[in-house]
């Protein structure tokens, strides 16, 4: 990646250097002319680079609470890694066979530490050391966050958080502790174990294979007091000499593998029963732990709906899934979850709305192999939790930010999509794209469209529906000329076909509006007018046919809002041909039966961007302004700093300023949009360089004041 210019810094020190030109040069016309002038320039510029230097300032925002979990034995180990630390010989490795208790020993150790850093992080390395870096959600970092524009791929963002990272470390006392690391051969990981920073790293792999000497091997407990203790902390309770000899020989059968003796404490543990249930016998073929694992768990009496649980929680992410957001989604019951934790086949971290539900990765690797998670048979998981995210944007980015490791483990775990199932997955894409992963979304929609198309050809309505989303995801890149064509073949598949259900009429109307914001884009008022009329028509008649028969579909946007949508589009047309008085009072009274739609603040700025417009226009500068900067405070709450909409905002706002002779304000809001601009969105060369002709525009031009 070619040296990324700092536009900020450059453009501080060229008003640094103008100021003192004007200060050498004070009695020209250039100059100040006056010590109050060149006074107030002077403490703007102070303030400027304070703002400058705090604004790039790195801080880590991510602070990882470990709750209180059973812990037994082990500190020996402890012991050994909190003197590695002492003795300046990190990183500490925890190798060995999975299931030994390398994660608790390391989460123990982040527990017990924890005050004595001024930051820790725990990462999950099940998909890479350089994906869980690059997650902004597992590594959040002020005034850093990942876009396509700015870093062209993750392998250079990736540098760059290393990078911060290695600052941050210098400054501030931090913990890593990389969690299930298995990969023999991983791209970052030189670079991450290079971090100034006390790491932990619990693996499968020995250390060798990564050219690393030394490192803690975990294994069994190694007496038998220890192991015994350990069993009674999870409920076993067994008098007999008979069953303790019998499971103290499985016990050395098995190695003193810790995650097998729990489970086998709690299938020995005297338990109700309901009848016919039978408690499983010690295994005792020989294998790996997997192998162990997979006759584990066809031994214990497995209801459907548990053998449904562990199917679903094996493919979320390692870290687990929030028990509210699963109940919501999965149709597994809590009475199922509670039993599968008495089984200890399912961990729950915290209590309350903070609970975790999360699997061992063994436990989730032979849940997998047994049970074969499958868009089939997880469809009611999926489909529950894409229709959950149907709403997406009247979310803030915060709120979105919260699902990001389900929507990415959902598409890991079934990378191709299914045709019958293209109206829900489609959600995902919709997701990807507000949350500014656009290549990521471009890709997913087109697998979508492909299988459609294969389904059920190109003369549907489910592919023409496709289509319309696939367009809107290259439309969202700002990418027009590759939305287009795809807006272009909704438009004929839709007019081709014929209705499959009642959503038909709606996405008619969908293809007509896009196709009038395309044409009126081109300089085409009749088309785009024609367009508009005929989106209009076929979403009158939607509205007609679902009144009339009872109809409503509670995962589409609605219906309210849809058609006071075309209202402010009507308005637009209207104002653009001249008819002002008519635009402000449609677009006025729509905007207004849009605040009684609950869950649609977002979508106020659209209808504020065209009052504003006709606002300047009729001279309503003061009115223009309050809309203006309405705008840009809700897009901050609502999405990035740097996302594409709020950006527009604030050219917006700085033409607003243009229009109204205040040019020190405008430059202002110019020049943090073409910071921000420069900065995330270098792939759009003309959109940089028409804010940097107006950045000098303003600041080249002598202000009232000073005229």
């Amino acid at each position: 990646m070619k040296e990324k210019r700092n536009y900020e810094q450059e453009l501080l020190e060229w008003k640094e250097h103008q100021f003192e030109l004007r200060v050498k040069y004070r009695d020209t016309p250039a100059g100040f002319g006056s010590g109050k002038l060149e006074s107030q320039e002077k403490n703007r510029l102070t303030e400027a680079r304070t703002h400058y230097q705090e604004s790039h300032r790195s801080r880590l925002l991510t602070e990882d609470f470990i709750h209180e979990e059973i812990f037994v034995g082990r500190e020996d180990i402890l012991k050994q890694i909190e003197e590695a630390f002492a003795a300046g010989s990190g990183p500490v490795i925890l190798y060995g066979m999975g299931g030994m208790g390398k994660s608790a020993i390391a989460r123990e150790y982040l527990r017990r530490k924890q005050q004595d850093y001024d930051h820790t992080l725990l990462l999950y390395g099940d998909n890479g050391i350089q994906s869980a870096i690059c997650d902004d959600n597992q590594v959040r970092i002020s005034n850093l966050q990942y876009t396509k524009d700015e870093y062209s791929n993750r392998n250079n963002y990736f540098r760059k958080k290393i990078r911060t990272l290695t600052q941050i470390a210098r400054e501030r006392r931090l913990l890593l502790v990389i969690d299930d690391w298995n990969r023999e051969k991983d791209r970052g990981m030189n670079a991450v174990l290079a971090l100034p920073c006390d790491i932990i790293v619990t693996t499968r792999i020995h250390p060798s294979l990564w050219g690393l000497k030394g490192g803690i091997l975990v294994s069994g407990f190694r007496t038998r007091e220890e192991w015994e203790q350990f069993l009674r902390a999870y409920g076993y309770e067994n008098d007999s000499e008979e069953e303790t000899q019998r499971l103290y020989d499985y016990y050395r059968q098995v190695g003193g593998h810790t995650l097998l003796m729990k489970l086998m404490a709690v299938q020995t543990a005297p338990r109700d029963t309901e009848a016919g249930e039978e408690t499983a016998l010690p295994v005792s073929d020989s294998g790996s732990a997997e192998d162990i694992l997979t006759d584990l768990f066809s031994r214990f009496s497995l209801r459907q709906e548990e053998k449904q649980a562990l199917r679903e929680l094996s493919i979320m992410p390692v870290k687990g899934i929030p028990l509210s957001l699963y109940l919501k989604i999965s149709r597994v019951s809590l009475k199922t979850l509670k039993r599968l934790e008495t089984f200890l086949l399912v961990n729950r971290s915290g209590q309350g709305d903070d609970a975790v539900l999360s699997l061992h990765p063994l436990i989730a690797e032979a849940a997998r192999r047994l049970f074969t998670p499958t868009l089939t048979n997880c469809r009611g998981l999926v489909a529950n939790f894409c229709n959950a995210q149907w709403d997406m944007w009247e979310n803030t980015y915060a709120e979105n930010q919260k699902m990001e490791p389900y929507v990415f483990a959902i598409i890991r775990a079934f990378p191709q999509p299914v045709s019958w199932f293209a109206i829900e997955l489609e959600r995902l894409t919709t997701w990807l794209w507000i949350q500014e992963y656009y290549g990521e979304s471009e890709r997913w929609q087109k697998k979508i469209v492909d299988c459609v198309e294969k389904d059920f050809g190109t003369c549907h309505q489910l592919t023409g529906e496709m289509y319309l989303r696939m367009a809107a995801a290259c439309y969202n890149t700002m990418d027009v000329a590759r939305a287009n064509p795809w807006y272009e073949k909704a438009y004929e598949t839709l007019n081709l076909c014929k209705p499959y259900d009642s959503r038909y009429l709606r996405l008619l109307s969908e293809a007509n509006m896009k196709l009038s914001r395309r044409y009126l884009s081109e300089g085409c008022m009749e088309k785009a007018v024609t367009y508009a009329e005929n989106g209009h028509v076929f979403f009158r008649k939607y509205m007609q046919h679902c009144e009339k028969r009872g109809i409503t579909h509670p995962y589409d946007t609605n219906t309210e809002t849809v058609w006071q949508s075309h209202r402010l589009w009507e308005s637009e047309l209207l104002f653009l041909q001249g008819k002002t008085d008519e635009a402000l009072a449609m677009c006025e009274d729509s905007k207004a039966a849009m605040r009684n739609i609950p869950g649609t603040e977002i979508r106020l700025n659209e209808y504020n961007t065209v009052l504003i417009r006709i606002y300047q226009h009729m001279g309503d500068f003061a009115h223009a302004e309050m809309l203006a900067k309405e705008n840009i405070e809700r897009n901050l709450v609502y999405r990035s700093p740097y996302f594409k909409d709020t950006l527009m905002c604030r050219e917006q706002l700085g033409d607003l300023y243009v229009a109204a002779g205040r040019l020190k304000e405008a430059a202002q809001e110019y020049e943090t949009l073409y910071i921000g601009l420069s900065e995330h969105f270098p792939a759009r060369p003309e959109w940089v360089e028409r804010v940097k002709k107006k950045l000098l525009s303003t600041v080249t031009s002598p202000s009232p004041e000073e005229s």
